[in-house]
């Protein structure tokens, strides 16, 4: 997945070396996480690069109550029920389906809605293929911490799933590139679980 091999191996038990940050006493996993411009859905429905097409995304759109340009969904493509690449998921994405039910009047859903894609950077999971489990738990963590922070700032109404407890690892991520409303910073401790 990542050219450049960042990691290093500190000792011969084959551990691979993860870059760590302490904040007030706790040891956190720090990721970095590059969000790209917005594009359309049909843009992202016609990404087709075989490795790169995997990530985490963020929907905007016009919100009943919060107006145009909100953060309205969160998610991520790879690992586990979500494995297909970015064009795949939204092909089908439940999400659209339910906004066309509840957007302002008169608004035309694709053209309303954009997407921004991020990625993990490179060095900041283990290289370890064919499915890289590390990869795909930093995803599945991060994908949770974010709707877990956003949640209590903006109202998605869009996302099901359990979103008020943060489970995972102790994770510092750092959002950079057009992060859109996301916070360049958030760590796991600052979520109530």
């Amino acid at each position: 997945m990542c050219d450049d091999k960042v990691y290093a191996l500190p000792n011969n038990e084959g551990v691979k070396f993860m870059r760590y940050e302490t904040h007030e006493g706790i040891r956190f996993r720090r990721i970095r996480i590059e969000w790209e411009n917005p594009r359309s859905i049909e843009e992202v429905r016609r990404l087709n690069h075989p490795v790169e097409d995997y990530g985490l995304y963020q929907i905007y759109g016009t919100h009943p109550s919060s107006g145009s340009d909100t953060l309205l969904y969160i998610g991520r493509v790879g690992g586990g029920e979500q494995a297909n690449p970015f064009r795949e998921r939204f092909r089908n994405h439940e999400f659209i389906e339910k906004y066309r039910n509840i957007r302002p009047a008169g608004t035309q859903i694709m053209e309303e809605l954009s997407v921004r894609i991020g990625r993990i950077k490179c060095g900041d999971y283990a290289e370890e293929p064919p499915h890289y489990p590390d990869w795909i738990n930093v995803l599945i963590d991060a994908e949770k911490l974010l709707i877990c922070y956003y949640y209590k700032r903006v109202d998605t109404l869009m996302n099901e799933r359990d979103i008020n407890v943060y489970d995972g690892q102790p994770l510092w991520i750092k959002n950079t590139g057009d992060k859109g409303d996301l916070a360049p910073s958030v760590l796991s401790i600052y979520i109530d679980t």
